[in-house]
């Protein structure tokens, strides 16, 4: 694992809106708070950031398996300084996938390429709740992992189920 060539303490009153300070294509950051004797205070923070969009592309039917999304595209760019990572974790809160489609911030595609209004995925999702055993939505967060090559990655996790479901399960929080 590489560190930084110096470290760069900032005053404390700087550490909730700190940004990060390398620059690349996507970087990423784990900062925390040290007291005057050197001891590191039990909470920290991942600072993501970098020049260039995440993109995603992802195959509807395996985040949401509806008969009627099976070779659909879901399709987004997200700005990595936009993704919001908790205090204490190296994951964002989870993402609800349809409040993103119907707030248009990704788009979905059918098998032939062709983008399907938000309106008829939004219509889809609706009706097949209605059905018994069907799944109520999907969510996906972003996370820090650890790859095999012994560097820092960005990795989209997605389950089956509504975000505030999600997130009120304590060990699927963070």
């Amino acid at each position: 694992m590489d560190f930084p060539p110096t470290w760069v303490v900032l005053p404390a009153e700087d550490y909730e809106l700190a940004t990060p300070r390398i620059e690349g294509e996507l970087t990423a950051e784990v900062m925390a708070q040290v007291r005057r004797s050197g001891r590191i205070l039990d909470h920290f923070k991942i600072v993501i950031g970098g020049s260039k969009q995440l993109e995603v592309d992802i195959d509807l039917h395996a985040l949401m398996p509806l008969g009627d999304f099976k070779g659909w595209r879901m399709t987004g760019q997200f700005w990595p300084r936009d993704l919001a990572f908790r205090q204490n974790t190296f994951s964002t809160a989870w993402i609800d996938a349809i409040v993103t489609i119907g707030m248009r911030e990704v788009k979905t595609f059918d098998q032939n390429g062709a983008e399907i209004p938000q309106r008829e995925v939004l219509r889809i999702v609706e009706a097949a709740a209605e059905e018994e055993g069907c799944p109520e939505g999907a969510s996906f967060r972003w996370a820090v992992v650890a790859a095999e090559d012994n560097f820092l990655r960005m990795q989209l996790q997605s389950l089956p189920g509504q975000a505030v479901l999600l997130s009120g399960k304590a060990l699927l929080k963070g």
